[in-house]
C-alpha cells in the first residue's frame, strides 16, 4: 500500500480529492488515503485530481513513488560496503533485541554484538523488547542506520501490556473497538492511554467525544478497558495501532482491512401488492464487508464512517413501466456514532403496473463490486384476500369479516359465493336466511361483515373476490349441532324464587357429538326445544317449549319449585339437530326451607350476647317463629337487651327473610340447646356453653406515669375467658342480673390511689372508667376484687388481666 497526503486549497473550497481514482479523506486539513502499490519494482507516477465546490478540477500527475524489493539483512552485513551501495535498490529488514535510545531512535542487536540504530519517531520500543523493522539504510559520515517505514514488537520485555484481538474492518467503515489493559485503572489511580495509528493511510482513529477521524487519540481507561473508534481507509492490509498508557503499559494493536461494496439486503426477489391509490414502497441496500479474494459478502453489521458523505449508489431499472425509482441515485452518509450498526439503507420505489422488473446496483468510486446480491427482482402482483375458512354447526351461523392482505386506500366491492348452497349459505343480515352469493359494497378490510349459515352437514367452497385482488378460496365445514343445558343440577327449597335455566345452541364434534363452540341460530330460523320434567309435584319449568330465535344462541327458562323431593329436567331434540353427548339433563332438588342463624354460642355467666335469625325463603303465608331453650336454669332468651328473658320467645307473623335479633342471657355455668322452629320450615338447633365470668382491666397494659402528671385513665370490663382463642371475650351484664360492685385495691397507697372504687356495673354495662392518681415515685399493683358470683377470667394464665402494674417516676 502507498500512503498519500495531499494539501489542496481553493477559493470556493475543495469538495473531493482522488489519487489514481481512489477518493481521499480530509484529515487535519490534509487529504489522506492509500492506494494499492504497483506489483512491479520501479518508479510509478500518481495522478491526483482535486475538485472544488463549483465543479472545477485540477490535476497533478508528477507525484510518484518507488517500489523496492524487501531483503533481510544481518547487522554485520548492514554496515558492509555492499549494503551501502544497495540502499537505493532494496528495502532492508532487521530484527533482534532492542535498546531504547530516545523518542526517535532505538538500537537492534541481532546477537552479533553489532547493534544497528533504527530511526522511528514516536516509537514505543523499550529496552529488552524483541523488535522487527524494515526501511531504507542510510549512511551519514560512515554511520549506518535504518530509516524505518515499518516496525513491530512480537515480544514485550515485561507483562504490562495493552492487548486486543485482531479486528476486522471494511474500507470506509467505522466500528467501536476495545483494548484491554493488563493493569486496570482505579478510582485512586486513573490511567490515560494514547493511541497512534502507525499506518494512517490504512487506518484512522476517533473517539466518542470527537467522531472526526485522525491519527492520534488520547482516552481515559475505564477500569481494564479502552473504548475507541477505528476508521478504515483501505480495502486490504493489516493496520497497526501503537498504544501506550500513562503508567507505562504498551501494545501494538492490529486491524485487518477488507474491501467493501453495496448489495441488496434480504431476498433476491420481492413481490409487492398492488392496490388503488398505493403509496411509496421501499427496498433495502446494504454496505457489506467482502471477502478479499472472492468479493463474496462476509457480513454487513458495520456502518459507513463519519467522514464518508455523499456516496452515490446508482440504480438501473430494467422495466420502468412496472416501477419507478424515486431515490436514484441513493445518496448515503456515514454515521456519527460507531455503535449504530445500520444494516441497510432505504430507497423508495413507486409501483405502477403489474409485472416484473430487475433492479441492478452500480459501484461508487472507492468501493468494490461484490460478487453477489447485485440484482433484485421486483414483482408487482395483485394483493390477496385472506383465507376465510370456517367451521359452523348445521342450522347455525357464524359472523365473519373480509380481511385483505393489503387494504385498499378506498372502499371496494366484494363478492362472496359458495359452491353448494344446500350445505351453506351467505347473508349480510343475521336475521335473514342466506343465499348462494352476496355482494358487500364499499368494503374495507376488517369492516366488511357477513354471516356464514350452515344448512346441512358437509363441506363446500367459499370464494371471495374483489377488483384488483387475487380471489380467496376457503373451505366451509358444516358440523352437527344441538342444544344443551347450562347447569347440571339445582338445589333450592319449596318457598324459594324460581331458578333460571339457559338452553344454548352449540356446534358439535362430528365424532363424539361433544360441544365444540356455542353459535347463534342461523337467520330466518326459530326453533322450539321441548323440556320434560320427571315429577311435576316437585317442580315445573315455566316455559315449555323454550324458543331460540334467529341470531341468538340461548333461551332463558326457569324452574319453579312445588314440593319437597327431586326430579330430572330433560331436553328434547328438534328436527334437524343432533343429541349432544352431554348436558341433556339436570337434577333439581327441592328441600324444606331452613331458618338461618348467626350466633355467638359462648357467653359468660350473668352476661348476654346478641343473636340473629332469618327465614331462608319467604313463606306463602306469614308464620310464627318460636325460639326456646332446653334448660332455662342455664340461659334465658329475650327480644330486648334491657329485659330479662324467658325459656321461650315467639316472633309472630314473619313473612319475609329479614333478620330478627334476640339476646341469650347466661344464668348459670353449664351447657344447653336453643331450638328455633316455624311451620313449614326445618328446625334449627344450636348448642351453647355458659362460662364463668368476671371483671378485668381492659386493656391491661402497665401504666407509666410521673408524680407531676395528671391522673391516668384506665378501664374495667366484664367478660369471660374464651378457651377457643385463649383470650378474654368482653360481654355486657345481662338484663335482670343484680348490680355488681367492683373494688380496686392498690398495693402501696403511698405511690398512688384509685380515684373511683368501687365501680357499680348494672345491666347492659360492659366497661367502666376510673383513674390512678400518682403521689410518689415507686411501683404498685392494682388488683380487682371480684364481687360474689364472679371470678377472675384470667386466673391461671401467664398474663393476669385482674392485676395492673403502675410505675411512677419523679
Amino acid at each position: 500500500m502507498v500512503y498519500v497526503t495531499v494539501h489542496a486549497q481553493d477559493d470556493t473550497g475543495i469538495s473531493s480529492v482522488t489519487a489514481d481514482s481512489v477518493p481521499l479523506q480530509l484529515v487535519n486539513n490534509a487529504w489522506q488515503g492509500s492506494i494499492m502499490a504497483c506489483s512491479t519494482n520501479g518508479l510509478h507516477n500518481v495522478t491526483v485530481i482535486a475538485t472544488d465546490n463549483s465543479g472545477n478540477t485540477s490535476c497533478d500527475a508528477e507525484s510518484h513513488y518507488t517500489t523496492l524489493p524487501v531483503v533481510g539483512i544481518s547487522n554485520s552485513d548492514a554496515v558492509s560496503e555492499t549494503a551501502k551501495f544497495s540502499t537505493s535498490k532494496f528495502l532492508f529488514k532487521v530484527w533482534g533485541r532492542a535498546t531504547y535510545v530516545d523518542g526517535n531512535y532505538f538500537d537492534v542487536d541481532d546477537g552479533s554484538g553489532n547493534p544497528l540504530r533504527v530511526l522511528e519517531p514516536g516509537h514505543i520500543v523499550r529496552t529488552g523488547d524483541y523488535v522487527t523493522s524494515r526501511g531504507q539504510l542510510k549512511c551519514v559520515n560512515d554511520n549506518v542506520y535504518l530509516e524505518a517505514s515499518y516496525y513491530d514488537i512480537p515480544e514485550f520485555v515485561d507483562g504490562r501490556r495493552i492487548v486486543d484481538e485482531d479486528a476486522q474492518l471494511g474500507n470506509h467503515f467505522q466500528r467501536a473497538a476495545i483494548a484491554t489493559l493488563s493493569n486496570p485503572a482505579t478510582k485512586d489511580l486513573p490511567i490515560m492511554v494514547n493511541l497512534t495509528s502507525l499506518d494512517p493511510g490504512l487506518l484512522l482513529l476517533a473517539s466518542d467525544d470527537d467522531p472526526t477521524p485522525r491519527t492520534n487519540v488520547s482516552l481515559s481507561a475505564n477500569y481494564s478497558y479502552i473504548y475507541y473508534t477505528i476508521v478504515g481507509n483501505a480495502s486490504c492490509g493489516t493496520a497497526r495501532i501503537a498504544a501506550i498508557s500513562s503508567d507505562g503499559q504498551r501494545g501494538i494493536l492490529r486491524v485487518n482491512l477488507f474491501p467493501t461494496g453495496f448489495v441488496f439486503y434480504g431476498d433476491s426477489s420481492i413481490s409487492f401488492n398492488k392496490y388503488t391509490g398505493d403509496a411509496y414502497t421501499s427496498i433495502q441496500i446494504s454496505c457489506a464487508l467482502l471477502d478479499p479474494v472472492t468479493h463474496a459478502v462476509l457480513y454487513n453489521s458495520q456502518c459507513l464512517s463519519y467522514n464518508t458523505t455523499g456516496v452515490k449508489v446508482a440504480l438501473s431499472n430494467l422495466n420502468p413501466a412496472v416501477v419507478t425509482l424515486v431515490d436514484n441515485p441513493l445518496v448515503i452518509d456515514g454515521w456519527e456514532s460507531p455503535y449504530m450498526y445500520n444494516e441497510y439503507y432505504t430507497a423508495r420505489i413507486k409501483k405502477l403496473e403489474y409485472g416484473s422488473t430487475a433492479i441492478s446496483l452500480s459501484t461508487p468510486t472507492g468501493f468494490t463490486t461484490p460478487s453477489e446480491k447485485q440484482q433484485l427482482t421486483l414483482n408487482v402482483v395483485h394483493p390477496k384476500i385472506d383465507d376465510a375458512s370456517a367451521d359452523i354447526g348445521c342450522n347455525l351461523q357464524l359472523a365473519k369479516y373480509v380481511s385483505f392482505q393489503t387494504g385498499p386506500s378506498s372502499t371496494a366491492d366484494v363478492t362472496l359465493s359458495v359452491d353448494d348452497e344446500s350445505i351453506a349459505t351467505l347473508s349480510t343480515d343475521p336475521l335473514l336466511e342466506g343465499s348462494k352469493t352476496v355482494i358487500l359494497t364499499g368494503a374495507k378490510s376488517g369492516f366488511a361483515k357477513y354471516y356464514v349459515q350452515g344448512c346441512s352437514i358437509g363441506t363446500t367452497n367459499l370464494t371471495i373476490s374483489a377488483p384488483e385482488y387475487t380471489p380467496a378460496s376457503s373451505t366451509i365445514t358444516v358440523n352437527p349441532s344441538g342444544f344443551v343445558l347450562d347447569l347440571s343440577s339445582i338445589t333450592t327449597n319449596k318457598y324459594a324464587a324460581n331458578t333460571s335455566i339457559a338452553i344454548k345452541s352449540a356446534m358439535l364434534s362430528p365424532d363424539t357429538l361433544s360441544i365444540l363452540q356455542y353459535q347463534n341460530l342461523r337467520g330466518g330460523l326459530s326453533v322450539d326445544i321441548p323440556i320434560d320434567t320427571s315429577d311435576a309435584g316437585v317442580g315445573i319449568v315455566t316455559t315449555n317449549p323454550a324458543t331460540i330465535t334467529a341470531n341468538s344462541s340461548s333461551a332463558t327458562d326457569s324452574f319453579d319449585p312445588v314440593g319437597v323431593g327431586s326430579c330430572v329436567i330433560s331436553l328434547g331434540t328438534p328436527h334437524g339437530f343432533q343429541i349432544p353427548s352431554g348436558r341433556q339433563t339436570l337434577t333439581a332438588i327441592v328441600n324444606i326451607p331452613c331458618i338461618k342463624i348467626t350466633s355467638v354460642q359462648k357467653i359468660g355467666c350473668n352476661l348476654q350476647a346478641a343473636w340473629a335469625l332469618a327465614l331462608e325463603s319467604a313463606p306463602p303465608e306469614s308464620v310464627d317463629i318460636t325460639v326456646s331453650i332446653d334448660d332455662s336454669s342455664i340461659a334465658l332468651i329475650s327480644d330486648s337487651s334491657s329485659i330479662q328473658g324467658n325459656a321461650t320467645l315467639v316472633f309472630e307473623n314473619a313473612s319475609t327473610t329479614s333478620s330478627k335479633t334476640f339476646y341469650v342471657q347466661g344464668v348459670s355455668i353449664g351447657e344447653t340447646d336453643i331450638r328455633i322452629s316455624a311451620p313449614g320450615f326445618s328446625d334449627t338447633v344450636k348448642h351453647i356453653v355458659v362460662y364463668p365470668s368476671g371483671f378485668v382491666f381492659g386493656p391491661y397494659f402497665p401504666i407509666y406515669t410521673k408524680t407531676s402528671s395528671a391522673n391516668t385513665l384506665f378501664y374495667i370490663s366484664s367478660g369471660f375467658y374464651n378457651p377457643t382463642n385463649g383470650g378474654i371475650t368482653y360481654q355486657p351484664l345481662r338484663a335482670g342480673a343484680e348490680s355488681a360492685n367492683v373494688m380496686i385495691e392498690c398495693s402501696d397507697t403511698s405511690v398512688g390511689n384509685v380515684t373511683v372504687s368501687p365501680l357499680s356495673f348494672t345491666a347492659g354495662a360492659s366497661r367502666m372508667a376510673s383513674y390512678f392518681d400518682p403521689l410518689a415515685a415507686g411501683t404498685c399493683v392494682l388488683s380487682i376484687i371480684q364481687p360474689d358470683g364472679y371470678q377472675n377470667p384470667g386466673y391461671g394464665q401467664a398474663l393476669d388481666p385482674g392485676r395492673l402494674t403502675v410505675n411512677v417516676t419523679e
